[in-house]
């Protein structure tokens, strides 16, 4: 990337556990103002309310549509219209970061569509789980805006240091849970394996003990996302940088609020 006349590689700019080419971003060149602080939370703030609006749009589809089937042994009501959207907001989670990972300009509009199909399955999650445990959402949303404030105040500290063998370790533990993960669920399909998937299904050591693993990993991701806004912010990256590294943060925000949900949720069960 140039700036000031010189060539900066913008390496480290991926921190977000599934985009893995957002800091492949050489050549932008440097057109008006740089990168700021205040800048990149105004687009942070952008991605997270889109998401609160894709969880409203869930609530408003299930009021204009009176057509509704039980879920959750009756505890819950969805509309066919709402059903049929999830699967569609569903599929654009999967796609959206992946085409805004080989084509980082493209974050202000894929970021956007990853955010509302993001909101309006979480709004889908969250009303099955509250159906079942009352103030459950309330809760997980508390714990995770804590979870960040303690982050970053780790990250202020200088009590982690985040560096490219830090991040390094980050991605080979998650990638090694997420292949275990989708093993143990392939277990499911086979007759042979079948008790494999149980035990670990049905062992409330296991299911928490994973739960906390993988919030703990989402946590140590927020010091990644915190070290990517610092240098975009220093090496004065230009300023459509800041939709990377806010879409990076409005990942990791999203994806720690479902574990800290998937994990009350446990430990209320067991």
């Amino acid at each position: 990337m140039k700036a000031e006349g010189k060539t900066v590689k913008a390496g480290g700019m991926l921190t977000n556990p599934v985009i893995r080419r957002l800091d492949q971003i050489e050549g932008w060149e440097q057109e008006g103002q740089a990168a700021t602080y205040s800048g990149i939370m105004v687009k942070t703030l952008f991605f997270l309310l889109m998401t609160l609006a894709g969880a409203a749009l869930y609530m408003a589809v299930g009021v204009l549509d009176p057509v509704a089937i039980s879920l959750d042994g009756g505890l819950v009501s969805i509309t066919e219209l709402q059903a049929g959207l999830l699967l569609l907001s569903l599929l654009l989670t999967l796609v959206m970061p992946f085409i805004a990972g080989f084509a980082p300009r493209t974050i202000p509009v894929t970021g956007t569509v990853y955010s509302l199909a993001q909101g309006y399955a979480i709004a889908c999650v969250s009303v099955l789980y509250a159906a079942e445990y009352r103030e459950i959402v309330w809760l997980a949303l508390g714990l995770t805006l804590l979870i960040i404030l303690v982050m970053l105040l780790v990250y202020r500290s200088g009590m982690i240091r985040v560096t490219h063998r830090f991040t390094t370790v980050l991605r080979t533990v998650l990638f090694t849970l997420i292949i275990a993960s989708i093993l143990v669920g392939l277990c499911a399909f086979f007759p042979g394996t079948r008790v494999v998937y149980d035990h670990v299904i049905n062992n409330p050591a296991l299911s928490i003990g994973g739960g906390v693993l993988f919030i703990v990993l989402a946590a140590l991701f927020l010091l990644s996302d915190f070290e990517c806004i610092r240098r975009t912010v220093e090496r004065r990256l230009p300023k459509q940088a800041e939709w990377i590294a806010a879409y990076g943060l409005a990942f990791t925000v999203i994806w720690l609020y479902l574990k800290v949900l998937s994990l009350l949720a446990r430990v209320k069960r067991n």
